[in-house]
């Protein structure tokens, strides 16, 4: 794991500081470093940069690493419907409610919300029920009538 980049007095990228499977430390030499660890990893390696030369960490300078960012919190489900679906035929995702216009505080919740049909293929339903045996092979037999949201 990535746990510190360290650079020179004029700040230019020397190297990264990272921990192996064991915690050991170690020091990778470089003349760039490309981060890519989404929000929360990303803005956990630049604070933790921080020096002399970049005291709130580094791409810091105004304040606002790690703040107003927005999760993306999903959760999906599939269920066995009376008829066949075959959602596997046609678009991926093919149909969408959603009210996120306005904030309507009678509803109790702030914000709006997003429902969206999903499809997927046998491998990722298989996937996803996991186990074996004759439950997880009804299941599958019924990949035909699987309807989901997300």
């Amino acid at each position: 794991m990535a746990l510190k980049i360290n650079h020179d007095d004029h700040g230019t990228v020397k190297g990264v500081v990272y921990a192996d499977s064991y915690g050991n430390l170690h020091e990778q030499k470089t003349r760039a470093v490309c981060v890519a660890g989404n929000v929360m990893e990303t803005t956990r390696l630049l604070h933790n940069s921080a020096s002399s030369f970049f005291p709130d960490g580094l791409a810091n300078s105004s304040g606002q690493l790690g703040r107003n960012y927005t999760r993306h919190m999903m959760f999906s489900t599939l269920a066995i419907m009376p008829g066949e679906v075959n959602f596997h035929r046609g678009t991926r995702q093919s149909g969408f409610l959603f009210d996120e216009q306005y904030h309507k505080p009678e509803r109790g919740f702030n914000g709006g919300y997003l429902i969206e049909t999903v499809a997927t293929d046998p491998v990722t339903v298989a996937a996803a029920v996991g186990g074996w045996g004759e439950s997880a092979a009804e299941y599958l037999a019924n990949y035909t009538k699987l309807g989901g949201l997300w």
